[in-house]
């Protein structure tokens, strides 16, 4: 284990530090040993945490300064790169009984596509004035994200993080998150959601994890996906925590509003999300950014079909993955993070509404494997997931520039996601190899 990723508990860290000289000399006269030592003049005694703490401010301050630009530009223009005002015409909507789903009548309101759990839940900010709206949804989702990262680290992640680490990987979220934040996007919610569900299937509160993710399925459907691959890895104890929240999410609008009203609202939903399948052949500067979009950009022909089996193996393959290492015996933590991150990537290559935006979801995800695979013996996995950040980053810079319709025809988003997959993928069959061929040689010294 390298020496700046020592867990917090190791003993190298209460170490004093000497500040005296190491001298290689040989004895001269006999009896000497080879090394000799010459006394320190002082010997300086740290905080535990004094090392890890510059990288934790940096940490605090950067989120801090960029939800105070994003919330100060919020406040003083509200309507300009703002979804906030679709949300809160959709709770109004709500309140007045009106079709959420209508062309939108405003010059600053976008298509609404939530489902009515969202829509009766968006209500009360309807009422709240539309500066302090804009920067409370904004704040809201901020904390959300950095909240549910935190219990997701504490609980579920396969090793422990000290405080410098930490600072790390929130510092490694920002690049994918700035975009959402300053649109009043709600992707981070939902990964604040799905990260939420993860813990608490760690901590066994699988009713909590159930209600987790029939939430996030209400925000955009194909959280769905991670919802299935932790019924993969625990059939039996989540099937009716998860059926059960689906099924109080769905009926939540019933009790918030008419009967009739709500069932129409179910109907308009699903008809709009019919529409979507068009914009896959729309320009690629503006198609959505998946795997068909890097098909059509390699010029790889395929079906409609075709990539509906293709969406639905690569489903299975994660499945098989997750229950392979329940199958192995393998920890908990370490089968949800598989879930975690395959299930993340699934999302964004095979989803069926995979904006430049939703890639806010891959934030926690390739923020912990970044991490991660700096760890790993083979550098191949190191070298995938650090190209993969680096057209990641690349999209979010070329989106401060006119020229950013010509990145995004170039499919770089998927072409990111399958390289962070193949990273995973990766370094999961190099330790398994090891495994195997560790064993016989444990054997005969045995």
């Amino acid at each position: 284990m390298r020496p700046d990723v020592l867990p917090s508990w190791s003993p190298a860290l209460e170490r004093p530090a000497f500040h005296g000289r190491l001298s290689l000399r040989r004895a001269a006269i006999g009896g000497g040993g080879p090394l000799s030592f010459q006394a320190p003049s002082r010997i300086v005694r740290r905080a535990p945490g004094m090392a890890s703490d510059s990288l934790v401010k940096v940490a605090v301050m950067v989120w801090a300064l960029a939800l105070l630009a994003v919330c100060a530009r919020s406040a003083i223009d509200p309507h300009r790169r703002s979804l906030y005002a679709t949300w809160a015409a959709a709770g109004g909507n709500w309140v007045a009984g009106a079709n959420a789903y209508d062309t939108p009548q405003g010059p600053h309101l976008s298509s609404y596509r939530y489902a009515p759990p969202v829509t009766a839940l968006l209500a009360p900010w309807y009422y709240l004035p539309e500066r302090l709206g804009n920067v409370l949804w904004r704040l809201g989702n901020a904390a959300a994200v950095l909240g549910a990262f935190a219990w997701w680290l504490r609980s579920a992640a396969p090793m422990h993080t000290t405080p410098r680490q930490r600072g790390l990987l929130y510092l490694l979220l920002v690049p994918l998150s700035l975009n959402n934040l300053n649109n009043a996007q709600s992707n981070l919610l939902l990964a604040a959601l799905l990260l939420a569900a993860l813990a608490a299937v760690a901590r066994e509160r699988f009713w909590v994890a159930g209600l987790c993710v029939a939430f996030a399925v209400a925000l955009k459907g194909y959280p769905l996906a991670v919802g299935l691959l932790i019924l993969a890895a625990y059939p039996r104890r989540f099937a009716a925590p998860l059926l059960f929240g689906l099924a109080v999410v769905a009926a939540l609008p019933f009790l918030l509003q008419g009967p009739e009203y709500v069932a129409q609202q179910y109907l308009n939903y699903y008809e709009g999300l019919r529409h979507n399948e068009a914009r896959r052949h729309w320009p690629s500067h503006v198609a959505y950014r998946d795997l068909w979009l890097l098909l059509r950009v390699w010029q790889v022909p395929i079906s409609a079909p075709a990539y509906q089996a293709v969406q639905v193996l690569a489903g299975a393959g994660c499945a098989a993955v997750v229950a392979l290492g329940r199958w192995r015996g393998w920890s908990s933590r370490r089968v949800l993070e598989i879930v975690f991150v395959l299930g993340t990537c699934w999302m964004m290559a095979c989803g069926p509404a995979t904006e430049s935006s939703t890639y806010a979801l891959l934030g926690p995800a390739l923020a912990w494997w970044l991490f991660r695979a700096g760890q790993e013996r083979s550098p191949a996995p190191r070298a995938l997931v650090q190209t993969a950040a680096g057209l990641l980053l690349l999209c979010v810079l070329s989106g401060l520039t006119p020229h950013a319709p010509r990145f995004h025809a170039l499919a770089l988003h998927p072409l990111a996601v399958l390289l962070l997959a193949g990273s995973y993928l990766l370094a999961g069959a190099l330790a398994s190899a090891s495994n195997v061929l560790a064993a016989p040689s444990a054997a005969l010294e045995g």
